[in-house]
């Protein structure tokens, strides 16, 4: 067990120290209760052992703070000292106020302290028992309109809401006997199947179909459905009316309501929201790539993921907000009396770090991140189709802008290429004028030691009124009336000033910095990029012009004759996005690149035998003309691991990190080790 262990005597920690150790325990000790409570939360103690009577009342302080914290499993807290010191300061100052679950006399005996950490033992055991049964009865809903009821795996009815009892009392059920036949049947075959299981049982003249699923520890809990008026799909008699359940209720594979129920919820949020004048986002969440996963690891790993997350949304949403199952690998929900529109999005954050927490703690082998759009009512949408519409909007942004993020409605229609160059484009000018445009620096890992290679500088645009306004949108706008080249302009300002801060603290990295055909045609680009990094300081070999491959460069001269210049002036030039199917080898060849950036869909095809044949083969190319390689969309060490093994130079993805910025880059690499730079201005081989 992990052991907290507060005492100012040293000698007597010391002595309790040597046994606690011989018992095969984890010790943290403090000589003081400041310390040791400002430890308390990285140590995680199962048992806390402070000394009680003393002048200072250490342990009194230490005990307290642990009881007000009201953890679900606190730790077992037991007192050093002799019983009537203990009695004579609780008497004296009515501090004590009982807080230990248990004394240590003093002087200390070996057997004592094994005899006082075996009741302990069994206390933690039974507490944990107790959490997890409160957590499991939390989960089920007690205002549900449908009846509800869990079961022991020998068939003990443990729990039931109200809308059971009347079926409970149909069927004759007493308490204290076995639950009515027809469940403890249904609980024993999800049981012995290993999966959601779901049958029709009849209730006096009522007709109710039961989905039972399996948790933690053997126990079952049954959903159950009123289906006596569902009109049938099909025909059969014997299947037809399982089916409507099986598909329109309650998802077989979570056990979460599905689509079929959005409306009733979402009818029911809304009224009550007309009534009081609050507030309900309807967020639609959905798991990032998860086709992907199924492909690499296979779906009961899909499988186990979408369970996970379903958990994790269902126990960090608030009692009367619903979770439902979406299509596929999507999830709804429904949050009543939200206070505001940023208070939404600060729940979507929380939402999406506590799903991976979840993951990371379940040990599920694969890293993953989620997408969440929201919509407000009445803010946003005055209906229950429109705020869905919207709110699927909203999800479709934030794939939009990379992924692992919210947005809201808002924002989506911001980005709207409908409606965007005419309300964009004024919005553009002005942050241009006022110079609101900012950069985001996204770190490149060398795979070979671990270190910060470099940075992608990356552009943003916050809009005070349509919030984030994702490149994407924003850029085809520039370039197609001619603000491109401002956008530039203003992006390699502020990059190499930013180049210039981090060489300044000793940082040799490289920072990469995306330019646009539009760029290229201008024959002043490369003189006006040299005459910029003269200014700053800096050499020309640090920065990397990326150039994607959809730009079609091969048969362009004026973009040939500008990086050509662009080159010879010392910067280093990196073809973006290869593997995409827009250019052939021939641009790598003819053209002066020092770099290339595999391609994320390219990259994890690297995750199969064929894929990674593909992979390697283009690296080898990279190391035949003396290129560097960037694999880029990283987002698990698993695939990391891969293209370091079969000879990436560097890796790129959220796995490593977000685009952060300015002051954020520079904390990064002060957290990283460093590693001895090349030659600037030298290509690889």
């Amino acid at each position: 067990m992990n052991i907290l262990l507060v005492d100012p005597d040293a000698s007597r920690r010391a002595e309790l120290q040597e046994i606690l150790r011989h018992g095969g325990h984890s010790v943290a000790e403090f000589a003081d209760g400041a310390s040791a409570l400002a430890g308390l939360a990285e140590i995680r103690p199962d048992v806390v052992i402070a000394e009680a009577a003393s002048r200072e009342r250490e342990g009194t302080d230490v005990f307290r703070k642990i009881r007000m914290s009201g953890p679900m499993t606190p730790p077992y807290l037991i007192a050093i000292g002799q019983l009537d010191a203990i009695a004579s300061a609780e008497s004296d100052s009515g501090a004590w106020d009982g807080d230990a679950d248990d004394v240590l006399s003093h002087p200390i005996r070996a057997e004592e302290v094994t005899t006082r950490l075996l009741v302990a033992r069994r206390t933690l055991e039974r507490r944990h028992d107790e959490a997890a049964q409160i957590k499991r009865i939390s989960r089920i809903p007690a205002d549900s309109p449908h009846p509800i009821v869990e079961l022991t795996s020998s068939g003990v009815l443990i729990h039931a809401n109200l809308a059971s009892i009347p079926l409970l009392e149909t069927w004759g059920w007493v308490a204290g006997r076995p639950a009515p036949s027809a469940l403890r049947h249904l609980a024993a075959s999800a049981r012995k199947q290993g999966k959601p299981k779901r049958a029709e049982i009849a209730c006096g003249e009522q007709t109710y179909s039961f989905m039972a699923v399996g948790l933690d520890g053997g126990d079952v809990c049954l959903y159950g459905h009123n289906v006596s008026d569902l009109p049938a799909l099909h025909p059969e008699p014997d299947t037809s009316r399982t089916s409507v359940v099986g598909h329109t209720t309650r998802d077989s594979l979570t056990g979460l309501p599905t689509q079929a129920l959005l409306a009733n919820r979402l009818g029911q949020a809304l009224k009550h929201a007309r009534i009081t004048g609050t507030l309900v986002a309807l967020v639609k969440v959905n798991i990032d790539n998860c086709a992907d996963i199924n492909d690499a690891y296979g779906h009961s790993v899909g499988d186990q993921l979408i369970i996970l997350v379903g958990e994790s949304l269902r126990d960090e949403v608030r009692v009367g907000d619903s979770v439902l199952r979406d299509n596929g690998d999507g999830f709804i929900l429904v949050l009543q009396g939200i206070g505001s529109r940023e208070t939404a999005g600060v729940t979507c954050s929380r939402f999406i770090r506590a799903a991976q927490q979840a993951g990371d703690d379940a040990g599920i082998g694969v890293r993953f991140t989620l997408s969440m759009g929201f919509a407000l009512f009445p803010d946003d949408a005055d209906s229950e189709q429109s705020l869905v519409e919207r709110a699927d909007q909203a999800l479709a942004e934030a794939k939009n802008s990379g992924r692992n993020c919210w947005r809201d409605y808002p924002a989506a229609v911001g980005a709207n290429p409908m409606i965007g160059a005419v309300r964009l484009l004024p919005r553009l000018m002005g942050a241009l004028q006022t110079r609101q445009l900012h950069a985001q620096y996204q770190p490149i890992i060398a795979a070979s030691t671990g270190a910060v290679a470099g940075f992608e500088a990356l552009v943003r645009w916050h809009d005070q009124d349509l919030g984030w306004i994702p490149p994407d949108r924003f850029i085809p706008i520039a370039e197609a009336r001619g603000l491109i080249a401002e956008v530039g302009r203003q992006m390699a300002d502020m990059v190499f000033q930013q180049l210039a801060v981090w060489r300044k603290a000793g940082h040799l990295v490289t920072v990469s910095l995306n330019i646009s055909k539009r760029q290229l045609w201008e024959p002043s680009f490369a003189d006006a990029m040299h005459q910029l990094a003269t200014e700053r300081q800096l050499a020309p070999g640090w920065i990397i012009m990326e150039a994607t491959e959809r730009q079609s460069l091969l048969h362009d001269r004026a973009c040939r004759d500008t990086l050509e210049r662009l080159a010879a002036a010392g910067f280093r030039l990196s073809i973006d996005d290869f593997g995409s199917g827009h250019s052939t080898f021939d641009v790598v060849t003819d053209l002066p690149f020092h770099e290339l950036k595999v391609n994320m869909s390219l990259s994890r095809k690297a995750q199969s035998p064929r894929g990674r044949h593909v992979v390697k083969a283009i690296l080898g190319m990279c190391d035949t003309l003396g290129l560097e390689s960037v694999a880029e969309g990283i987002e698990d060490a698993t695939l990391g691991a891969i293209l370091q093994e079969i000879g990436t130079d560097k890796l790129q993805g959220y796995f490593y990190s977000p685009p952060l910025s300015a002051e954020a880059s520079l904390q990064f690499l002060q957290r990283h080790p460093r590693q001895p730079a090349p030659t600037p201005a030298s290509a690889k081989g």
